[in-house]
């Protein structure tokens, strides 16, 4: 019967000690547990049956020993984690403003980096030996650096607590004092085994005899191993290289190890291929916790926590799905994520625990009140109901929140008592969805459990949070060793235990492997070296040479101890950056050592290498896509092959049909031709009440019209840039209401302005209305706040030199409402009816708001448009030549039918009236202008535009430069190239009919 394992050189070693020593307690000293599991089940799997061989680390060993020691003295082994908290005390005590690192004392990064050195002194044998001040480049550094390890050793002592350096040091003490390893126990030591100093000193005491295992060498060609070379496009398809293989059925999954060194780029895009085509994966390091939906749901609720409760976390959680809000709602209704995180969107927190209840208490009653004129048994009604049931459930979750993290305190939070509420929020609020999440969510407890019971401390809101995000994202779960039926995936130090027959080696380019040498940011590489000198006992790493070197061993050591065949691979392309990757040279040294041909060059090595692995497979595809890649590289141009995509895809033939019908020549559905009753979409017949700037989106784009006001599509909410407070929408409403608090004002009093009198109190409205947007939308920074705030008091000091500078008129009447539930009803002249407005074929409903009129004399009245915007849309030809653009610009000739209807209704007489607009802003530069326009002009383009609309015609502008502010570019596409379409469909001399009102309109205007 053949073995299912081939014994590499410390199998057979241990084999032949096993069947001398059958019943014997045999030790066998291994780096870590999974690695000493790995190599027992290899020795069985390779014919050696085995009795009384456990493996051991030597730190275990020493826990054995020193362990009941530590235990009566009420001492506990404290968690990586926990240490840290050490650590951080340690620099709380030791660390001040002005000492070598003072300056970064509250980074969580010099925490860890301290952490690792303190850990090798200590493990080194020098964590209470005094340190030669003499080996330091800056003698402050050893001083601080010996004084953080006495305050370390300190704190543990206090705390109760122990390190891995304490167990050592103790069962040294223990070992001198009597306490060693049974003489009946025999222990074995493989010779690549490298122990710290301080471990290498307890084995000596521990142990009077140790028996070596020889071990295959890794400084010489591997004998027993088939080593190949291969090269792929990206460092995804080194991956998808293997499953393809796989899939083929070229070997079995439980034959295959993975190996890297690359841990960040390879772990997360093999567990993601391996999820996405079902390959059955055993990972030694486990999967990271941030991969999980609790994993992401605990950073999102801390996100929250560090960004002063901002209100994007929170909806990012909800609308990822994960948290179930149906723990908050009534019974047979269940929320959607994303409508809760839309409606969350809409209650405007932006930021800042007191702003939570007060607005989602707004949403809740907002959403609550009926909708007039709608049917209770309504789709409308329905939806509101949806609504106002997913805003309680919003208010009650986040309230719920609330009452469960801590509340900073003179802007400090605790972390233990953080730590204490994620474990509150893992196990009570946060979804899981199979067993990976479960496992998560029981590492996610044991962590906030452990980080939960260390001392008091308290930081800053964003540090404590982000000190716990990193705890988070060092986690994971679910580590296993290798599994029948599975291929085992691990890191390059770990690999070549599980006794494969297929090793792949990803991620050797050059950029990669072995990478440059980094030195520890605490201790550097010359203070290592003069320690070393100094204390010859110290054998502290030089990091700076040993981390390439270790790459190398570590690759070598993986050849050594594999059997059977071993795959190097490479990307050879780096797509963030679009450039060429090249090999490692280590390649060329093995491949020189495999051809035995010490002079080979690089071309040889490149000469030999397989074709590069790419998106398009030269085998058996992983899916559907790459299958269809794979035909069209066998058949280039075939002709059967559309039509075979066509009937696969039906949504892909419907795609191609829509744009050869969008570059015909005709007018078609896909271009914004739709059949409906012109009863349902003439505003001249739906007695709907229109807006100006409706009329004008009409006007500039069809196709927007139909997006926005037929099809109802809301466009998503732009995420807030970091650098700005208000959007130009908001800006434009402060302006507004400054200008409309200071103007009424004056018009109660019965005063005419005067600019220099009245310049105080134009920058006291701005500052109550900039205190209440503040209130609304609170600033990113400051830095944002003030540029805005700059903006508007400039836009009133503009304002006031305008109207100096026009001394004629009497302002009358400010923000007039007119069909319109908000605005100031008490405001003169204004309507909750819109005015209707009679064109030569009809008549429409029309509502607004007209920001001012003034009295210019007898009967005379102008009407004028704040714009806090540019001048871009106001070119001075065209005030002249093209007052209403093509549609574009109705709002002035509108206004100014709605003002003299108004006017007529509160009994003035009325003999004329313009209007025009005013630019009180620097972008604007102070520009003040009436627009002059026919009415027969003014009815036509309207008549003109409903006809469109009536006729069921939407197409795409003519012009791209109206595409430049539309929220719907996405859907159209490539709007240069939808213009240009438009413009050949409408001007074409066979043109559909139903576009004769834009070819009206274009011979209007010019």
């Amino acid at each position: 019967m053949a073995l299912a394992v081939e014994r590499n050189r410390l199998l057979q070693e241990l084999a032949t000690f096993c069947a001398a020593h059958p019943v014997d307690e045999k030790i066998l000293l291994v780096p870590s547990f999974p690695v000493g599991q790995q190599i027992l089940d290899a020795l069985a799997l390779s014919g050696c049956a085995h009795l009384n061989l456990r493996p051991a680390t030597v730190f275990s060993l020493a826990h054995e020993i020193a362990g009941p020691s530590l235990a009566a003295e009420g001492r506990r082994l404290l968690s990586r984690a926990q240490l840290l908290s050490v650590v951080e005390s340690a620099c709380d005590e030791v660390l001040t403003e002005d000492s070598y690192f003072g300056k970064l004392r509250a980074r969580v990064g010099l925490h860890r980096a301290l952490q690792r050195t303190l850990d090798e002194l200590r493990r080194a044998g020098l964590g209470a030996a005094p340190l030669p001040m003499s080996a330091f480049e800056e003698p402050r550094k050893g001083r601080e650096l010996a004084a953080l390890a006495r305050a370390y050793a300190k704190a543990l002592v206090a705390m109760g607590a122990a390190d891995s350096a304490d167990v050592l040091h103790r069962a040294v003490s223990l070992c001198a004092a009597g306490s060693s390893l049974p003489e009946s126990a025999l222990l074995l030591r493989p010779s690549g085994l490298d122990p710290a100093p301080l471990e290498e000193t307890f084995l000596a005491a521990f142990a009077r005899q140790i028996v070596t295992l020889a071990e295959d060498s890794p400084e010489h060609g591997p004998p027993g191993v088939d080593v190949a070379f291969a090269q792929a496009l990206g460092e995804e398809n080194e991956v998808r290289a293997i499953f393809r293989r796989l899939a083929a059925g070229t070997f079995a999954a439980d034959s295959v190890e993975i190996v890297f060194e690359d841990d960040a780029t390879y772990r997360p895009l093999v567990y993601e291929l391996a999820s996405q085509y079902g390959v059955p994966c055993t990972f030694a390091e486990g999967v990271p916790v941030a991969y999980t939906l609790p994993g992401q749901g605990i950073l999102d609720l801390l996100d929250w926590v560090a960004t002063d409760f901002a209100s994007a976390p929170i909806e990012r959680l909800l609308a990822e799905g994960r948290v179930d809000l149906g723990a908050f709602t009534p019974k047979g209704t269940r929320p959607s994520g994303l409508r809760a995180a839309r409606l969350l969107r809409r209650a405007r927190i932006f930021s800042g625990a007191s702003r939570w209840a007060p607005r989602l208490d707004a949403l809740a009653a907002r959403e609550n009140a009926p909708l007039e004129g709608e049917d209770a048994d309504g789709p409308a009604e329905r939806a509101r109901l949806e609504r106002h049931a997913t805003a309680v459930a919003l208010r009650d979750f986040t309230a719920r929140l609330f009452a469960l993290v801590p509340p900073p305190s003179r802007g400090r939070i605790s972390l233990p008592a953080l730590a204490r509420a994620c474990h509150t929020l893992t196990t009570t609020l946060l979804r899981r969805r199979g067993p990976l999440d479960a496992a998560a969510v029981q590492a996610l407890a044991g962590l906030f459990s452990e980080l939960g019971d260390l001392p008091d401390r308290a930081l800053p809101p964003r540090e404590a949070a982000d000190r716990l995000k990193e705890a988070v994202r060092g986690l994971a779960v679910d580590s296993s060793t290798p599994f029948p039926g599975r291929i085992h995936v691990s890191r390059l130090g770990r690999g070549g235990y599980a006794a494969r027959s297929r090793t792949f080696v990803l991620g050797l380019d050059e950029a990669r492997f072995p990478g440059s040498g980094r030195q520890d940011p605490v201790l550097l590489d010359s203070e290592r070296k003069a320690l070393n000198d100094a204390l010859p006992a110290a054998h502290l790493t030089i990091r700076g040479v040993a981390g390439p070197d270790d790459s190398r061993r570590a690759l070598r050591a993986v050849l050594a101890r594999s059997r059977g065949h071993v795959v190097l691979s490479f990307s050879n392309r780096d797509f963030l950056q679009d450039a060429e990757r090249f090999p490692s040279p280590v390649l060329l040294d093995l491949f020189r050592e495999r051809e035995s041909r010490a002079d080979a060059s690089w071309s040889d090595f490149t000469t030999a290498l397989p074709p590069s692995e790419t998106f398009v497979p030269p085998g058996e595809p992983l899916d559907g896509s790459e299958w269809w890649l794979t035909r069209v590289r066998e058949t280039p141009g075939a002709p059967g092959l559309a039509r075979e995509v066509d009937a696969a895809y039906s949504w892909l033939a419907a795609g191609t049909h829509a744009e050869e019908e969008r570059s015909s020549r005709l007018f078609t559905a896909w271009d914004g031709a739709v059949r409906a009753d012109a009863a349902a979409l003439d505003p001249r017949l739906t007695n709907e009440p229109l807006s100006a700037s409706r009329l004008e989106k009409l006007g500039r784009c069809p196709r927007a019209y139909f997006f926005e006001y037929v099809l109802g599509l809301t466009p998503p909410e732009e995420p807030r840039a970091v650098d700005v407070w208000l959007n130009a929408r908001e800006f434009g409403n402060l302006l507004h209401e400054t200008l409309y608090d200071f103007m009424s004002g004056l018009r109660a009093e019965g005063s005419r302005l005067e600019p220099v009198r009245d310049a105080a109190r134009l920058k006291a409205a701005a500052g109550r209305r900039l205190a209440r947007w503040r209130e609304i939308v609170p600033p990113p920074t400051l830095a944002a706040y003030r540029a805005q705030e700059d903006e508007l008091l400039a836009a009133c000091e503009i304002f006031l030199k305008s109207e100096a500078e026009n001394p004629g008129a009497s302002p009358l009447y400010f923000e007039v409402p007119f069909g319109m539930s908000r605005g100031s009803a008490s405001e003169p002249l204004a309507s909750r009816e819109p005015v209707e407005i009679r064109t030569r074929r009809g008549s429409f409903r029309l509502q607004g708001q007209i920001d001012r009129i003034d009295e210019t004399g007898p009967g005379r009245y102008a009407v004028w448009d704040y714009k806090s915007g540019g001048d871009w849309a106001f070119k001075e030809e065209d005030r002249r030549e093209h007052p209403l653009r093509g549609g574009r610009l109705l709002q002035h000739a509108l206004y100014r039918r709605a003002a003299a209807i108004l006017l007529a209704r509160a009994g003035t007489a009325v003999e004329e009236v313009v209007s025009g607009y005013f630019l009180p802003t620097r972008k604007g530069r102070m520009q003040r202008f009436e627009l002059e326009v026919r009415d027969e002009d003014v009815d036509g383009t309207l008549d003109d535009l409903f006809d469109l609309v009536a006729s069921g015609a939407f197409p795409h502008t003519a012009d791209a430069g109206d595409c430049r502010f539309c929220p719907y570019t996405s859907i159209c596409g490539n709007v240069a190239a939808a213009a240009a379409r438009a413009e050949t469909k409408r001007t074409a001399a066979d043109a559909d009919t139903r576009l004769e009102p834009l070819r009206r309109i274009l011979r209007r205007d010019v």
